[in-house]
């Protein structure tokens, strides 16, 4: 039974695969808004029902991994070390989705990406909704993790700025990488913009009432 469950999973996870590359050259080639379902189908030489089986919309073949986008900061807020700062927290995720980023082959997937993306606003709209969904999840994270000793108002604040700072950053990293630049120099501007959009939020938290108290930063060295 098990074996057969995993035959089953396998297949499954086979079928999601190839629908997925062959929509993708579809949509390098023609853009977004003028592919349909049913040429996808065709050329993963599946059904029509099976590409709705496995992706609720057209957007979600784009967006394939949209839910672990929408959690990734809520994940690092969660993921924090004992007596780590939530922002802190993040800043090392940025860091290391920005390594991750620079390899040669990430970098042209990402720009393909971009460049169908840039080509539809039915895309773009989903791409600013992705954004509401990341802040609703950051900030059930902060609420969870900091607990009673941040206030609401203070919970959704440092939600925004975050997000914010995700979406600076990102917007350097896009930037370079429709314009081209090499992986190198899109990797050096987008940690120069971490290194200004922390400095600025790090300054901004210590604004809290007894901020580095409540696990959202280092308290000031001396």
């Amino acid at each position: 039974m098990e074996e057969t469950t995993g035959r089953r999973e396998r297949k499954k996870l086979a079928t999601r695969q190839a629908i997925l590359d062959a929509a993708r050259p579809l949509f390098l080639e023609r853009g977004f808004d003028p592919v349909t379902i049913a040429e996808i189908a065709e050329a993963a030489d599946v059904s029509v029902a099976t590409v709705f089986n496995h992706f609720r919309t057209k957007e979600d073949i784009v967006f394939w991994n949209q839910p672990a986008d929408e959690r990734a900061l809520a994940d690092a807020v969660r993921s924090a070390a004992t007596g780590e700062p939530v922002v802190d927290a993040v800043r090392r995720y940025e860091e290391q989705r920005l390594a991750a980023k620079q390899e040669p082959q990430a970098m042209t997937g990402y720009r393909r990406f971009l460049v169908v993306l840039a080509g539809s606003e039915t895309l773009r709209a989903r791409d600013r909704w992705i954004e509401v969904r990341r802040r609703e999840e950051l900030h059930a994270a902060l609420a969870e993790t900091l607990g009673d000793s941040t206030t609401a108002v203070e919970v959704e604040l440092l939600a925004g700025q975050l997000v914010a700072a995700h979406r600076a950053i990102d917007t350097v990293v896009r930037r370079g990488v429709l314009a081209e630049d090499r992986p190198a120099k899109v990797h050096r501007a987008a940690m120069a913009a971490v290194d200004l959009v922390f400095g600025a939020l790090d300054v901004g938290v210590r604004g809290y009432r007894a901020a580095e108290q409540r696990g959202l930063v280092d308290a000031p060295a001396g």
